[in-house]
């Protein structure tokens, strides 16, 4: 008996370290450098980012790149918007924290969909990841508000705007918010579970579309060690043998 429960011990100490902690940095999107924004559009969101504006078009604000992120050129130049709670919306507020971002940009009048990610060093290849993040569109018009999700092998040079996506979230309906799965605040999870083929894979983020600025809304992104099915069905058919012959 003894030699059962610590073989369930050890299986749910396995189990806790795969389930790691996130492996992002800053996947809620709530850490950012003020003074960038400033400097690229005439000072929208400083300091509106912390503290909400009563003025809703100034709860927002562009950067080249935002703590753990890293934009990827697709048309124009590189940026990511990131949102306040109160941001000029239509009421929505962030999934965790109080920012959420968003990739369909509206640069001094030019608009274009952009892109994000984040390299992930020092994974077990041959592991599984469960990435997730949660997804809200901006307007309920059709092929409006695409986002899709990438993970690739090697770091950020090796993303292609066709290739290697594994997710994509997109409303393709005007009653959003009638869509199964949503929460109270309208956002939707997404996620799936995926290999590691090497020790250095990218999480990534494009937006897809019509180009008007209005775009899909993301937050509260991560990425998760999972035990590979395999190894997990292993454990517990041994655990099964245990128990068998101690019956026996």
């Amino acid at each position: 008996m003894k030699l059962i429960i610590r073989s369930l011990i050890l299986v749910g100490v396995f189990l806790s370290l795969s389930a790691n902690a996130g492996l992002l940095v800053n996947g809620d999107f709530d850490v950012v450098d003020h003074s960038q924004s400033a400097e690229i559009y005439d000072a929208y969101a400083q300091p509106y980012l912390d503290e909400l504006d009563e003025n809703t078009f100034n709860n927002w604000g562009l950067f080249t790149s935002i703590p753990g992120w890293t934009t990827l050129p697709l048309m124009g130049d590189s940026y990511v918007e990131v949102l306040h709670t109160g941001a000029n919306t239509g009421g929505v507020e962030a999934h965790s924290g109080g920012l959420f971002v968003e990739l369909d940009l509206d640069v001094g009048g030019a608009t274009y969909n952009s892109a994000i990610g984040q390299t992930l060093n020092d994974l077990i290849e041959g592991m599984f990841y469960e990435l997730s993040f949660y997804y809200q569109p901006r307007t309920d018009a059709d092929d409006d508000n695409g986002i899709n999700a990438y993970w690739f092998e090697g770091d950020l040079s090796g993303f292609d705007l066709m290739q290697n996506i594994v997710i994509t979230a997109d409303s393709n309906t005007n009653e959003w918010v009638n869509v199964v799965g949503t929460d109270d605040d309208g956002w939707k999870q997404y996620t799936g579970v995926f290999e590691a083929t090497s020790s250095t894979m990218t999480f990534a983020f494009s937006g897809f579309g019509t180009v008007n600025g209005n775009g899909g809304f993301i937050d509260t992104a991560s990425v998760t060690q999972v035990p590979e099915p395999s190894v997990f069905a292993l454990m517990l058919m041994g655990l099964f043998g245990l128990v068998v012959r101690k019956v026996k």
